[in-house]
């Protein structure tokens, strides 16, 4: 005797459309890697609709360059912190001119990294505004507006900038490393410091205007790598809120659902996901079909309404 369809479908226990919201959260009990809940159903348009403004808000976040200029730069603090260490162990000093040498590089690499995200970042802004707006449009010229006021505000900023180009085009060297080692109430402390070869940047030809050169030359001496990185991104911060809000006019509306999503869980602690498919029995094989959202996303949403 053949199965009817919603025979076979019951036997095998296959998906079918299930919306709704669903809370990851711990087991109590320890028994289990965690407890999946069904916090409520969807109608298949909200699902739509909390599904496309995660996406966009989430693809904002990964694919957005200043993401990776923040990482770069966390990644660039905990080197000089480690590179601290290896002075303060030994393993950094006139006697041991290989490790001078890898932690050179290591620094460098990190420097490259921060600098070169920083590059991009405006690259892949002008890049993104010409594509959706168009050449020239006014979207592109606001653009324009909100780099040239970082580069002429920030110090930090502009010569990260620049510095990219000297240490790609140039020297490696133009990030120098300094180090200092003493005693503090008996224990041995260092702090290595990566500074900025004013005289690479002024060498390297034609890469400076006259005002910039004479910005150098009037310093005390180079400038700390470390405290200009502290400088320019929180002000690239800044700067990148201005780009998303010229880019994507519709993110407060994102913003928004995305919030509304997060107050269905009304304050319960776990991971929040979305479900389109489930298998009808919980029993195997369990078939489903959902998307976890993470928390940054929603924390983020929850920042703009804060800023605004």
């Amino acid at each position: 005797m053949s199965m009817t369809a919603k025979e076979a479908v019951h036997v095998d226990n296959a998906a079918t459309d299930s919306y709704g919201a669903l809370l990851f959260r711990k087991d109590p009990t320890g028994k289990t890697a965690g407890v999946m809940e069904r916090v409520c159903d969807l109608a298949p348009e909200d699902y739509e609709r909390y599904s496309g403004a995660y996406k966009v808000m989430f693809d904002i976040m990964v694919a957005n360059m200043f993401t990776y200029v923040k990482q770069s730069s966390i990644d660039l603090f905990e080197t000089i912190k480690k590179a601290s260490d290896a002075m303060r162990d030994g393993e950094i000093s006139p006697m041991q001119p290989d490790g001078m040498v890898e932690w050179g590089t290591r620094l460098r690499t990190a420097i490259l990294a921060v600098c070169s995200s920083i590059h991009h970042h405006q690259d892949q802004s002008y890049i993104e505004v010409k594509r959706k707006f168009g050449k020239d449009s006014p979207e592109h010229r606001k653009v324009k507006a909100a780099f040239a006021e970082i580069y002429d505000d920030c110090f930090g900023y502009r010569y990260l900038y620049k510095l990219r180009n000297t240490m790609v085009h140039y020297t490696m060297e133009a990030a120098a490393m300094r180090g200092e080692a003493q005693l503090y109430k008996g224990e041995k402390i260092a702090f290595v410091d990566m500074q900025m070869d004013r005289s690479a940047l002024l060498d390297m030809k034609d890469h400076l205007n006259a005002p910039l050169k004479e910005e150098l030359r009037s310093l005390p001496g180079d400038p700390s790598i470390h405290e200009m990185v502290g400088e320019a991104v929180p002000r690239l911060a800044k700067t990148n809120r201005e780009l998303l809000a010229i880019l994507y006019p519709e993110i407060d509306d994102l913003c928004a659902i995305v919030r509304e999503f997060d107050a269905l869980f009304d304050g319960q602690k776990g991971v929040r996901a979305v479900i389109h498919q489930q298998s009808p029995e919980l029993r195997p094989p369990f078939r489903t079909g959902l998307t976890s959202w993470a928390d940054n996303v929603i924390a983020n949403a929850h920042a703009a309404k804060e800023r605004s």
